[in-house]
């Protein structure tokens, strides 16, 4: 049974990777955007784990990130951009605050 989401640490583990390498793929990678609760603890759906395993795998091939970025281009289409997405999600949050404070 999968779960809904995952932390970065569960992701981190299972694939033997750093936290620290997942969080700079999200700053480069646009398709790498996993959404935050309201703790600001990254969430990762199940479609977010599977970009950071074709990142894990691009990587462990050779490609540098540029030739990440560009086949994930080709597997993983950005329809949003990521400063449109990050705004969109600081909306939201100030949402949820205003709504808790009524």
């Amino acid at each position: 049974m999968n779960k809904k989401y995952r932390r970065i640490g569960e992701i981190a583990n299972e694939l033997g990777i750093k936290e620290s390498a997942i969080r700079f793929w999200q700053t480069k990678i646009p398709q790498l955007n996993p959404k935050k609760n309201r703790s600001g603890h990254r969430i990762f759906t199940d479609k977010d784990f599977e970009i950071v395993k074709l990142i894990h795998n691009y990587k462990k091939s050779g490609l540098t990130l540029e030739g990440i970025i560009k086949k994930l281009e080709d597997v993983v289409p950005s329809n949003v951009s990521k400063d449109f997405s990050e705004k969109m999600n600081s909306l939201i949050d100030n949402l949820r605050k205003l709504i808790e404070d009524l």
